[in-house]
């Protein structure tokens, strides 16, 4: 219990440091969102897709899961992709 806790804890301080507010989002979406940090082998499946490709689907994944286009330019911009 302890450990989900921590967890919880650091994915929602990784979201705040992103600009945005972890209980307005849904797990699927924290998820999503959290992808290129806590994910980069779904994120560029393992290095076969270029940067850019990998971008261009995280950010249609984003907007599939509710996020609008000004959120995911915010979240790339702070993700630094």
């Amino acid at each position: 219990m302890l450990i989900k806790l921590d967890l919880e804890k650091y994915r929602d301080e990784q979201i705040i440091r992103l600009g945005f507010a972890p209980s307005k989002l849904t797990f699927i979406q924290k998820d999503v969102l959290l992808e290129p940090i806590d994910a980069p082998e779904n994120y560029d499946c393992g290095g076969e897709l270029s940067p850019y490709q990998a971008k261009v689907i995280w950010q249609r994944r984003m907007f599939e899961c509710g996020f609008n286009q000004s959120n995911i330019k915010k979240a790339a911009k702070n993700l630094g992709i």
